[in-house]
């Protein structure tokens, strides 16, 4: 009974010196302070026009407006991602009709930074803790400028380039302004349906009808294009011409028959000029292709000299030269013009 009794007095006091013990050498907790953060909900966009809000908070004052204003444009592109798909192909329907739409990307009109960026005006400004926030606005009528300048700029060129289009005659010419008119409409529809998306009208104070004047273009453009061929009057050509037009049919559509507009065709072979030697005969051809108008007006000339040898003589180098003449090199050459006239 007395071990027992000792083992329980000592027991106590271990556990009470222990208690003691650790109150002494431990200090108590200090919560710490939450950092600050930086509020801009206070400050507003003024309400004499619409705006476009941006906060930015950053290390300096000029780091935070760049910030508010990258946001300003993030924001006009989610907007014009959201509410619109631009990404449009210029075509033709099923039957035949040039279809008017956008190929005009919806990323060649948002931006990474505002091309006005200095029109987004600070409102509001906050420093805490080494850092500063920052509010700025942007009205409408700032965010919508590029917009309205692509707007302007392509009506422009619609009535510009159609103009050129009507009134020429060559053909590169007419084709170059219509490639043209079409990539300015296809961005000025592009630009309309942005500030339409802002509820931005003031492009509507254009007096002309573009669409209207791009509408009428395409339906010229579209007969141009019905009549608009190679063409090959053919005659009575020897080997070598026959030849020759055998090899342009395989890459191109060559109508034969009168000229109804486009490219005139005409091919020459002159007559084979055969001379012996150490190798045996080598007779040469001087291949000439020439392109004009229906009326005659001179758009091109390719010459091209092709040589066939003959081991036996001169009845076999014909027959080399002929064969040159349907599978040549030469042709590589003339495709480089060719494909310049060649409608698609």
């Amino acid at each position: 009974m007395d071990f027992i009794k000792a083992f329980l007095v000592f027991s106590s006091m271990a556990v009470l010196a222990a208690c003691a013990g650790s109150g002494s050498n431990t200090e108590p907790a200090v919560a710490q302070e939450p950092v600050k953060t930086i509020s801009l909900n206070k400050f507003v966009c003024p309400e004499d026009q619409s705006y476009i809000r941006g906060e930015g908070i950053g290390n300096s004052a000029d780091e935070a407006l760049v910030l508010a204003q990258r946001q300003i444009a993030n924001r006009i592109q989610s907007t014009v991602e959201s509410s619109s798909n631009l990404k449009r192909v210029q075509s033709e329907d099923d039957k035949g009709r040039e279809a008017v739409s956008s190929s005009y990307e919806v990323n060649s009109l948002v931006y990474s930074r505002l091309e006005n960026a200095q029109a987004a005006r600070q409102v509001g400004k906050v420093e805490a803790d080494g850092r500063v926030g920052v509010v700025a606005c942007m009205s409408i009528e700032h965010a919508m400028a590029p917009f309205r300048n692509d707007y302007i700029g392509g009506s422009v060129d619609v009535i510009t380039k159609g103009a050129i289009f009507e009134n020429e005659k060559h053909p590169l010419t007419r084709l170059a302004a219509f490639d043209s008119a079409k990539v300015s409409y296809a961005k000025m529809v592009a630009a309309r349906e942005v500030m339409d998306m802002f509820h931005y009208k003031t492009y509507e104070n254009n007096t002309v009808n573009v669409d209207s004047i791009y509408k009428n273009l395409v339906e010229v453009y579209r007969d141009f294009r019905s009549h608009y061929a190679f063409y090959y009057n053919a005659g009575n050509g020897g080997e070598g011409e026959r030849a020759i037009f055998g090899r342009l049919s395989q890459k191109y559509h060559v109508v034969a028959g009168e000229c109804q507009g486009g490219v005139l065709l005409a091919v020459n072979a002159t007559e084979p000029d055969c001379k012996d030697g150490s190798f045996g005969t080598t007779c040469s051809s001087m291949l000439t292709l020439t392109g004009s108008s229906c009326g005659g007006e001179s758009y091109f000339v390719q010459k091209t000299m092709v040589k066939g040898t003959g081991k036996y003589g001169r009845d076999e180098a014909i027959g080399r030269l002929v064969q040159n003449i349907a599978d040549g090199e030469w042709f590589t050459l003339w495709t480089k013009v060719l494909d310049q006239w060649n409608v698609k």
